[in-house]
């Protein structure tokens, strides 16, 4: 998953921003060299397919529910099948995540700074952990419900029923949206550096000893 700018870097010039944050460009209004092109074009073509297949998704699925009131009983039960239903969840995470952190994501490199401030820095930040937990959870539901279906399929009539299913969705926004409120929250104190070595004070410097005079022999 993508990450925007730690909520620390939200300065209001480029002087302030760390060195990793900078563009080189920051003279010249934009990012350096063709990364200030190509990034953004990448970022925009994963937002347009992903919009356009999740979109999709959500759109058969819906359709599918509606075609099945129409007296297409076994149409009607596979929409809102428990694995259908995971789908459709699935999807409204990936089109979350690219509505909500995508665009923000693609002008850190097109921007010398970051432009939104830090309460936007914030929240794309725990929309971001929201999503990708979000998916992550469904994912993991998605194989216990392949697991029950496959292996206990004589009982899994019980068990895999549209109404756990929709238990399963909640307890998963909820969870992931109580797990993401902690990296927000927890603040680090600063550390101090301190150096290790205790300092060595110089020795004094040793006086040399003074020259003997030679005593002249007695004649």
């Amino acid at each position: 998953m993508l990450l925007l700018l730690p909520p620390g870097n939200e300065s209001s010039g480029p002087a302030d921003l760390p060195p990793a944050n900078r563009s080189e460009g920051a003279g010249g209004g934009g990012g350096s060299g063709s990364e200030a092109v190509v990034v953004p074009v990448v970022f925009g073509l994963i937002f347009v397919v992903g919009l356009v297949g999740n979109s999709l998704v959500m759109v058969v699925i819906g359709r599918m529910r509606c075609g099945g009131g129409g007296g297409g009983g076994a149409v009607g039960m596979r929409s809102g099948s428990p694995t259908n239903i995971f789908i459709l969840n699935l999807s409204v995470a990936d089109l979350s995540f690219l509505l909500l952190c995508v665009p923000f994501q693609a002008t850190i490199y097109s921007l010398p700074q970051w432009v939104f401030g830090g309460f936007v820095c914030k929240v794309g930040h725990y929309f971001s952990s929201v999503c990708m937990l979000v998916s992550i959870f469904t994912l993991v539901a998605m194989s216990a419900d392949r697991y029950v279906a496959v292996v206990h399929s004589k009982r899994s009539a019980c068990v895999r029923s549209r109404r756990n299913a929709l238990a399963a969705v909640c307890v998963i926004w909820t969870a992931s949206l109580l797990v993401s409120v902690v990296p927000e929250v927890s603040v680090v104190p600063e550390v101090s550096v301190v150096s290790v070595l205790p300092e060595v004070s110089v020795l004094p410097e040793v006086s040399v000893l003074p020259e003997v005079s030679v005593v002249p022999k007695a004649t």
